[in-house]
């Protein structure tokens, strides 16, 4: 063989080198900071193909479904790079890398999106990482929302679909804050499975029955707390006032839209009635109303907001209630 063919091989096999390299992931960006992989005896691959080199022992200790896993021989035939065994996993390298830290003694990272520190969630549900689950969900608790109905309605799609109970059901209760339409679902909605969507759909039937019968019952004279508003001289005695009553059969009426308003917020209540109460008052000079609230409205207002909330507590949005029988799609608009 010729020098030039020496020569023709080496820059062939240089090029196929340089080649390989750029097709390589560039995994220093990935890597946990401060992760120490000296005598590691194992490599975590993800699914977009970024290794991580990492210890049994700590998986081991973080995870007894990794702990399982190790305890079986090894196939012959497995996979070893390095002269490390090999395991491919279905998750991403962002997910790992954020599951790793919290495995590792380094800082933690937890991803500030809220879609996204639910798929950690998930990972550590997956591997039944117990304590890494409690610290994720009081991060999220703590310090992450889900801020548009497009990001809600996400929330309860992810959620649902990874089995992550209680998340579905505090998403499913943040939903009920916006419009459930397809202009503030957006592509949230492609996210929703179809017995996940029904569920919701359901949930907010509910909500809605009870949200109603619980202000109808506020309407009734002769129960507390509304018993105290008999005796404004702007209506009959045995009628309340009709701000208050405006108040209260508006909303009725607004919840027979479900859909394309947001539901009633119990926590919303209280702005509303200072806001009337005070035009009445100014507009009428009315002292019953103004003696009324002085002595007993914030009694009112407190015992108002409990029921409502309780309205709303009494309902499950994993739970159907018993005398349901099914749910159709049919009445999305109609409900």
């Amino acid at each position: 063989m010729t020098p030039a063919h020496f020569q023709a091989e080496a820059d062939l096999h240089l090029e196929n080198e340089m080649r390989s390299r750029q097709s390589l992931p560039d995994t220093s960006a990935l890597l946990p900071q401060g992760l120490d992989t000296h005598n590691a005896d194992l490599i975590m691959q993800s699914s977009d193909h970024v290794p991580f080199y990492v210890h049994k022992s700590i998986l081991s200790m973080s995870s007894p479904i990794f702990r399982d896993m190790f305890s079986l021989p090894q196939p012959a035939d497995g996979e070893f790079v390095d002269g490390l065994p090999v395991v491919r996993l279905a998750e991403e390298a962002q997910v790992l890398h954020n599951l790793l830290t919290m495995i590792y003694p380094i800082p933690s990272v937890i991803p500030g999106e809220y879609d996204k520190a639910l798929d950690l969630l998930a990972v550590s549900q997956k591997y039944d990482m117990v304590a890494i689950q409690s610290s994720i969900r009081a991060e999220m608790k703590n310090n992450l929302r889900p801020l548009t109905a497009a990001a809600t309605f996400r929330a309860y799609g992810i959620a649902s679909a990874k089995g992550l109970t209680p998340e579905t059901e505090a998403a499913a209760r943040l939903t009920l804050d916006f419009p459930m339409t397809f202009e503030s679902m957006g592509d949230a909605l492609s996210m929703i499975g179809g017995w996940a969507l029904r569920d919701l759909i359901r949930f907010r039937r509910h909500c809605r029955d009870n949200l109603a019968s619980c202000l109808e019952s506020l309407l009734d004279t002769r129960l507390p707390p509304i018993d105290i508003w008999t005796g404004c001289h702007s209506t009959t005695s045995d009628i309340i006032p009709w701000w208050l009553q405006a108040i209260l059969s508006g909303h009725i009426s607004d919840l027979h839209c479900p859909f394309s308003k947001s539901l009633l917020k119990s926590s919303s209540i209280r702005a509303e009635y200072l806001r009337a109460l005070q035009l009445h008052v100014t507009q009428t000079r009315c002292t019953f109303c103004s003696k009324t609230h002085v002595m007993q409205g914030e009694t009112f207002c407190t015992q108002v907001e409990k029921e409502l909330s309780k309205a709303l507590e009494m309902v499950s949005a994993l739970k159907p209630p018993f005398y349901e029988h099914s749910s159709s799609l049919n009445n999305y608009y109609y409900g």
